[in-house]
């Protein structure tokens, strides 16, 4: 069983953070905290493609390992990448129709 510690998130933005995506990185995942923000500068300066790249190394709690789980991030009108890892429910996905009653 591998055991994987923190993921890297890079993000670009436009000038005013009105539209912002993930950049997909050739190494995501790290098996600690502090390699993925060594390496940090390095790709944000690779992958610079748009006025402005956030990045993030995000913990990852060992406790997910084979469960299904989700990135979820913002980014504030400051610049500032909110981002986490959280855990997807199992239960029964519903959708709401608005044209059924």
């Amino acid at each position: 069983m591998e055991h994987f510690a923190a993921m890297m998130l890079l993000i670009s933005c436009s000038d005013d953070v009105s539209s912002c995506a993930e950049i997909p990185t050739d190494v995501p995942i790290y098996d600690s905290v502090a390699k993925c923000d060594a390496d940090m500068p390095r790709l944000m300066v690779r992958y610079s493609v748009a006025p402005l790249v956030l990045g993030k190394c995000i913990s990852i709690d060992p406790a997910l390992h084979d469960k299904s789980a989700e990135i979820i991030w913002d980014v504030a009108v400051d610049g500032t990448l909110v981002a986490e890892i959280l855990e997807l429910s199992e239960g029964p996905i519903m959708v709401a129709d608005a044209g059924k009653q």
